[in-house]
This record gives C-alpha cells, structure tokens and sequence, in this order.
C-alpha cells in the first residue's frame, strides 16, 4: 500500500518527508510508493498544514513519535484531522522515533519498524555490502556513515556504529 511518513509539530503542522530524504531512500530500498510527491527541501522534507494531507487520500499515514501530549490532545479534538480520509480509514500508525537525517542505523531501524507494523515483509538483505553501497553513492545524508561501511572502499559487510 502507497504510504507516507510525518513528524508531527503541532495540532496544525507537519514535516512530511519525501524526495531526497534518508526515509525515501528506505521507502525506494523496500520497494514501499511514498505518495508525498511535491517538492521538499534539500532536507528532504516539507513543512505544511495538516489539510495538506488531503492530498494523500487513503494512503498509510506513518506518523513518528514523538508526539506532544497537548498535541496528540488537539489533534483528536481536530474536526479537520478527523475528516481526513487517512484517520476516517484507520490508516494512520504511530511508530517510535527515527532520526530523519541519521545514517545506516536510522535507515535499518526505519525498515524494521515499517516491518514490523505490516508495511512491508521483513527488510532482509536491507543493509548488505550491495545495498550499502547503493544507498552511500544516491544519498548525501550518509555522506557521515561512509567509515561504517566498507563495501565503500571494495568489500565487507556493513556494521552499525557501536
């Protein structure tokens, strides 16, 4: 199922991420239609109004925790929130953090949780030697991860930071 992945700011706002974004670059591994297609930052993300996911129609909607309590309050309260056909579906899943701008155990993580909430089959072979090595050369947000994975400089397996 086409999904996409927000951070909630407050009751009106989110950072919903796309093009260019470390959790694109997962979504794009898995095989996983991010529905978020406008334009985001150089970040990867954009910043917009919560009727903006109109636009997303009956799409999952993941949502990273954390999420304030005074937020997650407002927002249940939200007619608008409420009337999305996302949250009208039951679409919307709540997961625990992920760091949007880490490296390869921010992408590992981010693939075990869409596993384990049922959007995707476990993630395998996510982070062999390939893989990284794919992942290092379409993304400059691993540009800091590249001593973690030798595949790099012609071999090994992938280790996480300790």
């Amino acid at each position: 199922r086409p999904l996409c992945i927000v951070s909630m700011f407050d009751d009106r706002h989110v950072r919903i991420y796309g093009k260019g974004s470390l959790f694109q670059d997962v979504l794009d591994r898995l095989g996983l239609v991010n529905v978020w297609t406008r334009e985001t930052n150089s970040w990867g993300f954009s910043a917009v109004g919560i009727e903006e996911l109109v636009s997303i129609g009956d799409a999952d909607l993941i949502s990273l925790d954390p999420v304030p309590r005074h937020v997650r309050i407002r927002i249940e309260q939200s007619s608008l929130w409420n009337n999305l056909p996302c949250v009208r579906n039951g679409r919307v899943v709540t997961i625990p953090p992920v760091w949007p701008f880490g490296g390869l155990a921010a992408a590992e993580r981010l693939a075990g949780l869409l596993a384990a909430v049922g959007c995707v089959r476990a993630p395998g072979d996510l982070f062999s030697s390939q893989c990284c090595r794919a992942l290092l050369q379409r993304s400059s947000v691993f540009g800091s991860w590249r001593s973690f994975c030798p595949s790099i400089s012609g071999g090994g397996q992938c280790v996480q930071p300790t």
